[in-house]
């Protein structure tokens, strides 16, 4: 089997640092560390927007879960 080509290498190795680049500006923005704007100027509007939601989405369940 051959090995992959280094181009085809530093594209994912690219695109695995912009996803772990992404995971931890949300974790920052999520923990007020960061404001909204400036995580939306890093990541863009859908991501925070798509990490709201589902951190909303998870407290929720914490107060449904605490309830039992």
């Amino acid at each position: 089997m051959k090995s992959k080509s280094p181009k085809l290498k530093s594209s994912h190795l690219y695109a695995g640092l912009q996803h772990l680049w992404r995971e931890v500006t949300l974790k920052h923005y999520l923990h007020h560390e960061i404001s909204r704007n400036e995580a939306i100027e890093s990541v863009g509007i859908d991501w925070v927007e798509l990490a709201e939601r589902q951190y909303e989405a998870m407290q929720e369940d914490l107060e449904w879960a605490m309830k039992i």
